[in-house]
């Protein structure tokens, strides 16, 4: 009776330890990053800034990457940049390449935070077109242009999904294969004497297939994992 009660607790605690694993998994890994580079061209005021955007995962990759644009663009005015890298953001820099102090890396820094990504490194060069801009103008030309080009970058998402396996007798065939086909995540199914399927689901969808079956089937927990997925950009 002891040990029954024990391992009824016992069970008790390992839900509920699946349950916070499952939440603080989801709080803390799923995040934004580009695509692919990105490259957008603007004109302000006779001057060419080109924004050119990546991910990079490293401060080396960083630095290597802000190099590869200066060589990209011997001629240019000015190569400004900034990059944030780190699951929490931890590695953070700006470099104005002599624009007036924090007149154009910060900008391109703080527009970084604001769009949500992780590991990301913009340059955004200038041509100068004979036109001074003033402190407040290269700020806005900076901010502004980094701002429209990771809007319009596309991007992916780093997406927490949690695998689980269910196994069901033919019979329920029409209650859960169409289901599991069309609402889950890369199903996969094995028929032999009953049917397995394995698939992932970004939330727990327990309590929906025990519905679907009058509460006789209850999907197992596997593992969690991580997808990419594509995020729509402002400008698709």
């Amino acid at each position: 009776m002891i040990f029954t009660t024990n391992y009824k607790y016992l069970r008790i605690f390992l839900n509920l330890t699946v349950f916070f694993k499952f939440v603080l998994f989801s709080l803390y890994n799923n995040y934004m990053e580009l695509k692919k580079e990105y490259i957008e061209k603007f004109v302000i005021q006779k001057s060419e800034f080109i924004v050119y955007a990546n991910t990079t995962h490293s401060t080396q990759e960083a630095n290597s990457y802000i190099e590869s644009v200066r060589e990209r663009n011997p001629n240019a005015t000015h190569v400004c940049s900034a990059y944030m890298i780190g699951e929490s953001n931890q590695f953070q820099k700006y470099n104005d390449d002599h624009e007036p102090k924090s007149t154009a890396g910060l900008p391109i820094l703080e527009n970084i935070k604001f769009s949500g990504l992780q590991n990301v490194t913009v340059c955004v060069v200038r041509y100068f077109g004979g036109i001074k801009l003033g402190a407040s103008g290269l700020i806005r030309a900076y901010g502004g242009c980094t701002n429209t080009a990771l809007k319009n970058a596309e991007k992916v998402e780093l997406v927490t999904v949690y695998q689980y396996q269910v196994t069901y007798d033919y019979s329920y065939t029409n209650a859960l294969s169409y289901y599991l086909e069309h609402e889950t995540i890369q199903p996969s199914f094995e028929y032999g004497e009953e049917i397995t399927c394995t698939f992932f689901v970004k939330e727990d969808i327990s309590n929906t297939i025990k519905e679907k079956t009058s509460g006789k089937i209850t999907p197992v927990y596997i593992k969690n994992s991580y997808i990419m997925i594509d995020v729509e950009s402002s400008k698709h």
